[in-house]
């Protein structure tokens, strides 16, 4: 990644932490054992995060997850049911998700 999107991301997990009370422990994301150590540390018994799709998070999660679990930690992904509805929707481009728009809004019970 660049510097740039480094700095970036930094800032937000500092301004999340800050906003949280909480003081940001700094880690590389290529160890998932590090994370499970921390967590261990730290007493938690689950770690939660938003839902990922795919992609290289996606994989660092698969990877992390017997890791988390050997060490008794619950790994946790958290998704919206208004999310589950429109994901199935977005294969290609916002336009398959904006002509399911109103079916979903339906089954929801907003239209």
């Amino acid at each position: 990644m660049s510097d740039r999107v480094c700095r970036f991301e930094e800032g937000a997990l500092a301004d999340a932490a800050s906003r949280a009370g909480a003081a940001p422990a700094v880690m590389r994301a290529d160890d998932p054992a590090a994370l499970a150590h921390w967590a261990d540390r730290m007493g938690a018994t689950q770690i939660a995060t938003a839902y990922v799709t795919r992609g290289p998070l996606r994989d660092w999660l698969e990877q992390a997850a017997p890791v988390m679990d050997a060490r008794g930690i619950a790994l946790r992904e958290w998704q919206r049911d208004w999310d589950a509805a429109i994901w199935p929707h977005a294969t290609a481009g916002y336009f398959k998700v904006k002509k399911a728009i109103p079916r979903i809004l339906e089954r929801a019970g907003v239209a």
